[in-house]
């Protein structure tokens, strides 16, 4: 069964300003157009995730599994740590999983137990693993430029086309977007 991931702590901030923006777009609107260009900013920062497996800036994640056979993947990065491993015994009753190391020198970062050995879960739940993490640059100042400079490039595009109305017109990626995106790519979005 494919693992699940859900944003348990969305990031607190973006990793550009509304004034960033108006300024990368040349706007002289003052303050009035920032809520829009807020929500660019957040969408064009939510593709680049979906596109990419990572989190720009610091998200809580929880990742959901049928089951532990090994060393386990996380699927978002980079990841910074991991808070809690759990799992519900063949009982059904909830528990805490101790002795679990982390290897966050790569992505995917991976959750394993020294001593190869894993606990036995139950097989009445659907999802019965579960491991709480964090990931993302620190800040927005640790973000990299190309991939700031991306966020800016896309929520500029939505900000050109925002009265478009075709399926077609939404579908559209601003130009070195997508390149920026696949050098940045983990992997851990292939197919989900």
């Amino acid at each position: 069964m494919k693992p699940a991931v859900e944003v348990v702590t969305p990031p607190a901030a973006e990793p550009v300003t509304a004034a960033e923006l108006a300024g990368h777009l040349k706007l002289n609107t003052g303050t009035a157009e920032y809520a829009d260009l807020e929500k660019f900013i957040r969408t064009a920062r939510q593709l680049f995730e979906k596109l990419t497996g990572r989190a720009v800036l610091p998200t809580s994640f929880r990742q959901h599994l049928g089951t532990f056979t090994g060393p386990v993947d996380l699927l978002r990065g980079p990841v910074t740590e991991v808070t809690a491993v759990g799992y519900f015994d063949p009982d059904g009753a909830e528990q805490e999983l101790t002795g679990w190391e982390l290897d966050a020198t790569t992505i995917p970062a991976v959750v394993y137990m020294p001593d190869g050995d894993y606990p036995t879960v139950s097989a009445k739940k659907r999802r019965p693993v579960w491991i709480e993490f964090t990931a993302g640059w620190a800040t927005a100042g640790d973000v990299p430029e190309l991939v700031r400079t991306a966020i800016k490039l896309q929520a500029g595009h939505y900000y050109a086309n925002r009265e478009e109305q075709t399926t077609d017109a939404l579908k559209t990626i601003a130009a070195g977007f997508t390149t920026v995106c696949q050098l940045w790519d983990t992997g851990l979005m292939t197919g989900g």
